[in-house]
């Protein structure tokens, strides 16, 4: 699928900008070097929360990167030229990352919870399959 914004090569050209390695921006986004290499290729989508996150690590609004007009980066980092959109407050970016963090460990969690219950639940399935499902349906209780 064509990608109309071309997040991956504005994540590049914010990243040589601001003289990032691909290390260093991928470890602040929270997913490995080689996931974020396929993001600047192309290869792979760009979820939006982390192109919320990289908005934050660049310091500029998460509209800039949901635009069709090319990125016109000035010489300085603060400069960022007629593609910029007024910043969104650092404190309303933070307290929405620490949020986004929250809602994902929970989501690990219930994930965690979920496969724990499957993996009784198929135990249980096995030890029926195993010890004769008739013989266990039909038995007196």
């Amino acid at each position: 699928m064509q990608d109309p914004f071309k997040l991956g090569e504005k994540l590049r050209q914010f990243r040589v900008h601001f003289n990032f390695t691909q290390e260093y921006v991928a470890a602040t986004l929270h997913v490995p070097k080689s996931t974020y290499c396929e993001y600047e290729k192309g290869g792979s989508p760009v979820p939006n929360h982390l192109v919320l996150r990289a908005a934050a690590l660049f310091q500029v609004s998460p509209e800039v990167f949901f635009t069709t007009a090319p990125l016109e980066l000035g010489t300085k980092r603060t400069d960022v030229g007629t593609a910029h959109v007024p910043n969104v407050p650092q404190d309303m970016m933070g307290a929405f990352l620490r949020a986004t963090d929250e809602r994902e460990e929970k989501l690990f969690e219930f994930m965690k919870a979920q496969a724990s219950t499957m993996n009784e639940q198929a135990a249980m399935i096995a030890r029926l399959l195993r010890g004769g499902l008739n013989e266990h349906l039909w038995s007196p209780r």
